[in-house]
């Protein structure tokens, strides 16, 4: 074996995850220097999806080494991006996305688990309250299940379908309690009226795009790198890893195509496990300045 470098002895390291926290509890306030509830709320999601992520790292073992990379990657990220930092509805929808990840990985190899798809679909219905696009993201998932998760029946159908129904049917029932449609109407709007106002945004570059280009680029790069190694790696973590690298592609179109601002917190999320796997397990020169260009990368951001 190469002798371990910087990066993966950081990687590996039990002072990690809680510099991460400290770096996010200092930076957070850094744009405006001040404190206010919008902020700290905004953290607090993103501290939620830190331990969503670290459960799914330990619970699922989709690391070959003892680390908490991926909620310190995710951390780390978020503390030197200011524009997470305010209160953006793509959090919420982003902290559904973070449990769907971890209720789908629980259904791997397992007989009719239809609680489990029923949980897994109605997190990705919840966060499509905040975002209407992630419905979009329903049939993907109903094939992660058939070609990753290995677990498909005609009741894991219906479980998922119920999951998914279940938050409009209770929305449906308050409106009409309400009687007034006028968000419901709103949330169809934006469902379907999808513009490609994101190209204009994506080939012409303002400050908020570079923390958007930084993570697209991490996405194709840590993809292309796990597709050629992933048969050092059992097959459930690649079926798992596949899932992370199929929804980076997605939110990179999403996030190039329609809306960059709302795509980037759910993507960095969903490369955050590429990330982590690269740094922890790849010990060449190559990734070291990769990793060190990383770094610089996130301080010129926050500047």
């Amino acid at each position: 074996m190469r002798k371990t470098k910087i990066h993966n002895r950081i990687s590996r390291s039990i002072f990690t995850f809680p510099v991460c926290l400290l770096l996010a509890a200092l930076l957070w306030w850094w744009p405006q220097m001040a404190y206010s509830h919008d902020y700290a709320v905004s953290l607090v999601l993103v501290l939620l999806m830190s331990l969503v992520l670290l459960e799914t790292g330990n619970r699922n073992q989709l690391y070959r080494v003892q680390t908490r990379m991926l909620p310190s990657v995710w951390l780390f990220a978020a503390a030197f991006i200011p524009y997470l930092h305010p209160f953006h509805y793509a959090l919420l929808a982003t902290l559904f996305l973070a449990a769907s990840y971890y209720m789908i990985f629980r259904t791997y190899q397992v007989v009719e688990p239809v609680f489990l798809v029923f949980y897994t679909f109605l997190m990705l219905s919840l966060g499509s309250l905040f975002v209407p696009h992630m419905l979009l993201l329903v049939p993907f998932y109903l094939w992660y299940l058939i070609v990753f998760m290995r677990t498909f029946s005609i009741r894991v159908l219906f479980a998922a379908l119920m999951g998914t129904l279940l938050p409009f049917w209770f929305w449906l029932g308050w409106i009409l309690l309400r009687e007034d449609t006028t968000a419901l109407l709103a949330w169809w709007a934006r469902l379907v009226n999808i513009n490609m106002g994101g190209v204009g945004a994506f080939l012409h570059p303002a400050p908020p795009m570079y923390a958007f280009y930084l993570v697209a680029f991490l996405a194709v790069w840590m993809s292309a790198y796990y597709v050629r190694h992933s048969f050092d790696d059992k097959i459930q973590t690649r079926m798992f890893f596949y899932v992370f690298i199929f929804q980076s592609l997605l939110l990179l179109v999403y996030g190039v195509l329609v809306d960059a601002t709302t795509a980037l917190p759910m993507l960095l999320l969903s490369v955050s496990p590429l990330v982590a796997h690269y740094f922890a397990l790849r010990n060449t020169w190559l990734s070291l300045i990769v990793f060190i260009l990383t770094l610089l990368s996130f301080l010129v951001i926050n500047l």
